[in-house]
């Protein structure tokens, strides 16, 4: 059975061996080669599922020669799991006459602080990501100095969750550990290097909890 997660998770690596193009054919051997944690069966049904969505096209009569080109619809598609729309929550308060008031309203100049929580999916993303350093965090030949700091914000997500986590003190490890890793993970990505489906599921997460471009 193609779920959507799998959709997803090829068409982010068909985007990545892309560069991003719109129009720039990829080897359906070369993302193939990435997919040696799927079956073969799962790899071409997902294939065919994206072809049958529209989001793809598959050009070629040799089946390891065939070229794979994303539609606009599929690089709309991608584009949101790595750049997603941030949540904007609005909220509403009426008031009658409220003198000495402990509420604060922002005005102009006012400077608010906002704290947010984190949902069952995002903890379960976050431990995800925190396995992933753990795990691979050698794929990405940081220098020592880089490697020891990303290290001390892995280790400081992880112990936010073993309780109930400050969104304050993991937003502010997690935006460091991006600023560290993202250009080096963004490599490994594009050139398929070690891992790249890994570290493209890393990359989304990022760019979910953390913000940014």
């Amino acid at each position: 059975m193609v779920t959507e997660q799998n959709k997803d998770e090829l068409l982010e690596v068909i985007y990545d061996k892309g560069g991003g193009h719109i129009s720039k054919p990829v080897l359906v051997a070369e993302i193939q080669a990435c997919f040696d944690h799927w079956d073969r069966d799962t790899f071409f049904d997902t294939l065919q599922a994206l072809q049958d969505d529209n989001l793809m096209r598959i050009g070629g009569r040799t089946p390891m020669l065939a070229t794979i080109v994303l539609t606009p619809a599929a690089h709309r598609r991608v584009e949101k799991l790595i750049h997603p729309t941030p949540a904007f929550t609005q909220n509403t308060l009426n008031l009658g006459t409220a003198i000495n008031s402990p509420i604060q309203q922002g005005g102009a100049h006012a400077n608010m602080t906002q704290t947010v929580s984190y949902g069952p999916e995002d903890l379960e993303d976050l431990r995800r990501l925190v396995e992933v350093f753990e795990n691979h965090l050698d794929d990405l030949a940081l220098d020592e100095a880089a490697k020891r700091k990303a290290k001390v914000q892995v280790a400081t997500i992880k112990a936010q969750l073993e309780d109930d986590p400050d969104p304050v003190i993991v937003k502010q490890a997690g935006s460091t550990l991006r600023s560290i890793t993202e250009k080096v993970i963004a490599g490994l990505i594009v050139a398929a290097a070690t891992n790249p489906t890994v570290w493209t599921q890393a990359h989304a997460i990022m760019s979910k909890l953390f913000g940014g471009p």
